[in-house]
């Protein structure tokens, strides 16, 4: 899948919309399954924004819900030093978890034969931990691109999609590398700005939009001609999206 070859422009796409293609993807951040970093967020900080979660269905992703989730532990007065970045620290915490919380498909995936199939089971299974929040969603997209936010938030979908191929199994090295980890994180990013507004039963026109992206992506195997004309198209499908959803 996605095996671009002789791509050497890339980062001439249109990049105004950093959140849905990060073109700088950050370098892996482990090679092998034996390989773990340390939890970015841990100790009391990962307790209260635990319990937070609990309170984003009815309260958003809000600096109330982060008190609330403060107060469940005993803390009636939590200090602003804390939660400096305010909703965008439950955010990143939400996005952290649910990243992590792709591992457990491991078995699942040894069912299936393509690195294709693997992506698109993976990317709809995290669109699906926006079930319970989707009310807050376009919230938390707004807040995500925010230019304060916006270094962050990259990173975390440059991590997505990283966690994504590694889980697939994907072995490509050098250049190849950051070209797919691109596609995956603007296919991520339009599916769930699509998601925001789905309406159908269990959000099935999302799933279909997903598997068109990644059948679409897999489609441009080696044709390297069509690859920045294809990233326009992706910006642009992702814009117009924006616009009709008053993102």
């Amino acid at each position: 899948m996605f095996a671009f070859r002789g791509v050497q422009r890339i980062s001439q796409l249109p990049n105004s919309l950093s959140y849905a293609l990060p073109l700088r993807i950050a370098k892996r951040s482990y090679q092998s399954a034996t390989f773990e970093t340390r939890p970015p967020i841990s100790g009391k900080k990962a307790q209260i924004l635990k319990h937070a979660l609990e309170h984003v269905p009815q309260l958003g992703f809000s600096e109330e819900a982060i008190k609330m989730g403060g107060r469940s532990l005993g803390y009636s007065n939590l200090p602003t030093a804390l939660f400096p970045s305010g909703s965008m620290n439950l955010i990143s915490y939400f996005l952290l978890q649910h990243r992590y919380a792709l591992r457990e498909q491991k078995t699942h995936l040894t069912l299936m034969q393509t690195t294709t199939e693997k992506v698109t089971h993976l990317i709809w299974s995290r669109l699906q931990a926006n079930r319970d929040v989707i009310e807050h969603l376009p919230q938390m997209i707004a807040t995500c691109v925010a230019p304060s936010n916006l270094p962050s938030s990259v990173m975390s979908l440059a991590n997505l999609s990283d966690e994504i191929l590694y889980l697939a199994q994907d072995k490509s090295a050098d250049f190849h590398w950051y070209t797919k980890r691109a596609v995956v994180s603007a296919i991520y990013s339009a599916s769930e700005l699509f998601m925001t507004k789905d309406n159908s039963p269990n959000f099935q026109a999302t799933y279909d939009f997903v598997q068109h992206r990644v059948q679409h992506a897999k489609a441009l195997n080696n044709l390297q001609e069509d690859i920045l004309e294809w990233g326009s198209f992706q910006l642009n499908a992702i814009r117009s999206i924006i616009r009709s959803r008053g993102i």
